[in-house]
């Protein structure tokens, strides 16, 4: 389970890889991304980014077992997540089936 990041030519990729699980996004996940939105929003080398998925399915949303399992903790990584996302200051393309 992991987030990938590369940067090539300006773009941040950022790759959703989790398909055991539908690439559905638990709070370590979400916490990966929006480090990496911060870290882009800082860099004058990012230009845009890229999300997508390794599978065909781009992401079935919030994992729902961590939902039941520990609601506090996934909760405020989303919302950490979406705060970052709304103020991110460059384009951002997501590539979805």
């Amino acid at each position: 389970m992991a987030i990938l990041a590369r940067n090539e030519f300006g773009i941040l990729h950022l790759t959703i890889s989790r398909p055991e699980k539908r690439n559905a996004l638990n709070a370590r996940m979400f916490d990966t991304l929006t480090e990496a939105f911060a870290d882009a929003a800082r860099d004058d080398a990012v230009r845009v980014v890229l999300i997508r998925s390794e599978d065909r399915l781009f992401s079935a949303g919030a994992d729902l077992e961590e939902m039941q399992t520990a609601p506090e903790e996934l909760e405020r990584a989303m919302a950490a997540f979406f705060s970052e996302l709304r103020s991110f200051p460059k384009p951002i393309v997501a590539q979805v089936n």
